[in-house]
């Protein structure tokens, strides 16, 4: 029963990715989501040794509501297995990536906010 659902959580995360490779402007929305999961993973690397620290998981969240869900999931997955090729692979991989990308997907969902609701303007 586990590998059944194992195997329909990476069939959705495939489905996921070529819908962001299809998308329109596929080229200048995929390379900003490369650069924001290779933030995200960067800062999960850095801070994986501060308990409680995730800063994948807002800016897995402000991708999703300021660029769509289809890119939250994106990076919240690509994001997810780019940190665990350095804090290590395993059977959490795919239900990180699940999860990361039902923030994204959840953010996207919300109602819209202004249009500097992410911006400190100090």
């Amino acid at each position: 029963m586990s590998s059944l659902v194992l195997l329909i959580a990476v069939a959705c995360i495939a489905l996921a990715v070529s819908a962001v490779e299809t998308g329109p402007n596929r080229s200048r929305e995929l390379s900003l989501v490369a650069a924001l999961a290779a933030a995200a993973a960067g800062g999960r690397v850095l801070f994986a040794f501060i308990p409680n620290v995730q800063p994948v998981t807002i800016i897995v969240a402000v991708t999703g509501a300021t660029l769509g869900a289809r890119a939250g999931i994106a990076t919240g997955g690509a994001a997810a297995l780019l940190s665990n090729t350095v804090l290590g692979q395993g059977p959490w991989t795919a239900w990180q990536m699940i999860g990361w990308g039902l923030v994204g997907t959840a953010s996207h969902s919300q109602p819209s906010a202004s249009p500097g609701a992410f911006c400190s303007t100090g």
